[in-house]
């Protein structure tokens, strides 16, 4: 439990700071709206949660601009991926009750079924 809130607090205060300096700004949607099936803008139905801000991708697609890392390279070892798997479920859980909608996962993390 306490790797769980230290997990939080570290995003928490990363993602504060990170939202006082980041200066970029959404630009004009990318080509391919207009296409038939209206591209890939039509299933980009993502809204701002928590006041997370959004930021256009070249397709058009809408993306949270901050996202939670579900990385722990201390516990990838062997022996403690049942324990691994757990930590991140846990986490993943806290973040996405806390508003977080853009998860940053990997295969070699070796936690798809904690972040899954």
């Amino acid at each position: 439990m306490k790797r769980i809130l230290l997990s939080i607090v570290s995003v928490a205060m990363a993602t504060a700071m990170m939202a006082q300096t980041f200066d970029h700004e959404v630009t004009q949607p990318a080509s391919g709206g207009n296409t038939a099936d209206g591209g890939p803008q039509r299933v980009s139905n993502v809204t701002s949660v928590a006041g997370v801000p959004l930021v256009r991708l070249n397709n058009g697609v809408m993306m949270p601009r901050f996202g939670f890392g579900t990385q722990i390279q201390s516990m990838e070892t062997g022996s403690t991926r049942q324990e691994l798997n757990e930590t991140v479920r846990g986490t993943v859980l806290a973040a996405l009750q806390s508003g977080y909608r853009h998860l940053d996962a990997a295969m070699f993390y070796y936690n798809e079924r904690g972040a899954g």
